[in-house]
């Protein structure tokens, strides 16, 4: 919680949550927007969420680190300005928990849990910290 508070109040929070229509949403983050979708999934298959009831909170570490938050969501990401149309991807997705402010890592998703469309983070709650690069 601290740190969450740490966060909010340096401004590096954004957070959506699943709409009615269950529609992907856009977050501007400097050279990165962030698409998040919402459904109930495992693995590549992919069903709407009965209840609009997903969410997600990214925040911005630096110009590409984030730590991803959520249920039911998955996040892709797309470099945008001066980055736009470049190759890029996951340099690392790291699963785990803060205890005492510090990131405590849980295992490393591999590249079967980030392709597809990006992280999934399914009915139970999650915390990934990813770094994203350009080619």
């Amino acid at each position: 919680m601290r740190e969450l508070a740490k966060w909010a109040f340096e401004g590096k929070i954004k957070a959506v949550v699943e709409r009615e229509d269950h529609a992907e949403q856009t977050i501007d983050l400097g050279k990165w927007q962030a698409i998040v979708s919402f459904s109930a999934a495992s693995g590549r298959t992919v069903q709407q969420n009965p209840r609009p009831i997903g969410k997600a909170m990214i925040v911005q570490l630096g110009e590409s680190e984030f730590i991803l938050i959520g249920t039911l969501c998955r996040f892709t990401f797309r470099p945008i300005g001066s980055n736009a149309g470049k190759a890029w991807q996951y340099m690392k997705v790291e699963e785990g928990k803060y205890e005492n402010g510090t990131f405590k890592l849980l295992r490393i998703r591999n590249g079967d849990e980030t392709d597809w469309g990006g992280p999934r983070i399914g009915a139970v709650p999650a915390v990934l910290h990813t770094t994203l690069i350009t080619r």
